[in-house]
């Protein structure tokens, strides 16, 4: 059986499967926001952020496709890095970087998941990246003799701005979390950049 009817003109835009075609940054992150939004409402929001690097590479990888690089910073520029428990929270060390924190960081909450999963691979990304010693603590004004470099990252920023260091990066202070893996690349290698300087 044969259909004489034409494709209707109004499924022209409609197309199933990959496309050869580029997106802008601001369409991908539209593509990963909408994802976002239909499928992992914030019900807990430590849990929603603990579970965050797999889920932005995970609906990149649904979304973007292959044509665009997944890597999450955390585990794309951490290479070398070494963990240490710190009196005020986390230190965060590049590889043969010894002393005193040169940075002092906060994400503003407390230790749990999404500083484990969430955060502290971003702060180990920056430290590689940078060649910084970076510690990550809520306990701003006592880690703020330690350092002149604060660098805060979501609810850490008002504890960052109030502190008094010399210099201030700021990083997602409207708290907005989603975006492309390649977004956070992009961001983790600024914030090292600015650290350098």
């Amino acid at each position: 059986m044969t259909s004489s009817t034409p494709p209707r003109e109004s499924d022209d835009d409609f197309v199933v499967g990959g496309q050869d075609r580029e997106l802008t940054p601001q369409q991908q992150f539209d593509q990963i926001n909408w994802y976002f939004q239909e499928h992992y409402p914030i019900v807990d929001l430590e849990d929603w952020l603990a579970r965050l690097p797999d889920r932005l590479v995970h609906a990149a990888m649904m979304q973007l496709g292959s044509a665009v690089g997944h890597e999450w910073p955390g585990t794309e520029f951490t290479a070398g890095v070494s963990v240490q428990d710190h009196a005020l929270g986390t230190l965060i060390a590049p590889s043969g970087v010894g002393g005193e924190p040169d940075v002092v960081a906060s994400f503003g909450r407390p230790p749990g998941p999404a500083t484990d999963n969430f955060y502290l691979p971003l702060v180990a990304a920056v430290a590689a990246l940078s060649g910084k010693r970076i510690l990550a603590t809520t306990r701003v004004a006592d880690a703020r003799p330690l350092a002149e470099i604060g660098w805060g990252f979501g609810e850490g920023c008002p504890l960052i701005e109030d502190a008094g260091f010399d210099t201030v990066i700021l990083t997602r202070p409207d708290q907005q979390y989603v975006a492309t893996p390649a977004a956070y690349r992009e961001e983790m290698q600024a914030v090292a950049r600015l650290m350098k300087d």
